[in-house]
């Protein structure tokens, strides 16, 4: 069985000059709760998954960072639209994460059944202590990874490498 998006807990609000990672919220490994999150590289520590146009992409994001940068890092999460035990991201403009064509881009919702699996995906325990990976809901052999300056759904390929490089710290919203 699939972990359950649990409902987001109350954690300090966080100023520009306040890194998340600095207050952490109280997550429980493998999940990522509903509410307002950002999502740190384990890979790649103060490296966050971003939107840049409509691909998603790995940047560092700081307190010195301009808002612009930390709404691209802040995604709002919610149970899956195709999938209530699974989650869906969405971004500060309102579009959806999905993978397409194994890319991960950004989607307003087109309202169809491929679109609602395509922008599901079912968190796992990460690599590492309270990390998450995320498995595409229609694809669940597939998980979300970075490479090639980017993120794909790939077959994990049983490494370390290949999993720290899929997982997340599930860190309080940059923006």
């Amino acid at each position: 069985p699939r972990p359950s998006p649990t409902p987001a807990t109350t954690t300090p609000a966080t100023s520009p000059s306040v890194s998340p990672s600095a207050v952490r919220p109280s997550v429980p490994a493998g999940t990522i709760p509903l509410g307002t999150w950002s999502l740190e590289s384990v890979r790649a520590p103060g490296r966050y998954l971003t939107v840049d146009g409509d691909v998603a992409g790995l940047d560092e994001v700081t307190g010195a960072s301009s808002a612009q940068a930390r709404r691209r890092a802040t995604f709002t999460v919610s149970r899956g639209l195709a999938d209530p035990d699974c989650v869906t991201l969405r971004s500060a403009d309102g579009r959806y994460l999905r993978h397409a064509s194994l890319r991960l881009r950004l989607s307003p919702n087109e309202g169809t059944p491929l679109f609602r699996e395509d922008a599901t995906f079912c968190p796992e325990r990460g690599a590492t202590a309270a990390s998450v990976t995320m498995r595409a809901h229609n694809y669940p052999h597939l998980v979300v990874h970075e490479r090639d300056v980017g993120f794909w759904i790939d077959f994990p390929d049983g490494t370390q490498t290949f999993a720290r490089a899929s997982s997340f710290r599930v860190r309080n919203p940059w923006a």
